[in-house]
């Protein structure tokens, strides 16, 4: 479902002036900056001493783990499949240190943590459409509208307890259609074209992030 909704806002603007290296230590940055933000997380839930110093000495050894497949020979993919084992490993050894309690206060602190950055970037995303489109003011506002639409749509889609997940998939899939149908009718012909571009810098982008 999630994956649905995320997809719904393909048109997510991408600064065109970055270059690959650029990229790169955007990447980084970004991820110990969420890597900083998780152990942030962690050290808000009430921790007993103890517990300080196994995640202490667990995020250690996550930091040499990390340096050494990022300098390892292998090949990119491999090292992005040994990452991710990685992280895997650290959120069971994590559970394993906090009681029960403090997992599902974590789960929470994390989920607003995601909500509120990912509206952060639909807002940023918005104004970088605007300029990379070149869209007038009514444009904007038009887009606007259909963006609104398709959240309250598509929410509503969700809350329908009489449909089945199936059912849900479906309609949100030709709801998806529509609204891009719509936002590609607000667009002249260069427009367009630069949006699908954008598209796929951004697609491809996201592909070397996970």
């Amino acid at each position: 479902m999630k994956k649905i909704l995320t997809l719904a806002f393909a048109f997510a603007a991408i600064n065109f002036s970055a270059n690959a290296q650029v990229d790169r230590m955007d990447r980084s940055s970004k991820n110990k900056m969420e890597h900083k933000g998780n152990h942030d997380k962690v050290s808000q839930l009430n921790l007993t001493q103890e517990q300080k110093e196994k995640l202490k000495a667990q995020k250690e050894a996550m930091k040499i783990q990390r340096d050494a497949i990022k300098n390892s020979s292998a090949s990119e993919e491999t090292k992005k499949q040994q990452m991710q084992e990685l992280k895997e490993k650290q959120k069971q050894q994590i559970k394993q240190i906090l009681t029960a309690e403090q997992q599902k206060q974590l789960k929470e602190n994390m989920s607003h943590r995601s909500h509120d950055g990912k509206m952060k970037d639909r807002k940023v995303a918005g104004k970088d459409m605007k300029n990379e489109l070149g869209l007038s003011n009514e444009q904007s506002v038009k887009m606007k509208a259909i963006n609104q639409d398709f959240k309250t749509k598509a929410q509503a889609i969700k809350a329908n307890t009489s449909l089945s997940e199936e059912a849900k998939k479906a309609q949100l899939q030709t709801l998806k259609k529509q609204t891009m149908s719509s936002r590609q009718g607000l667009l002249t012909p260069d427009q367009q074209k630069k949006a699908a571009e954008m598209k796929k810098h951004h697609a491809d982008k996201k592909n070397n992030t996970e």
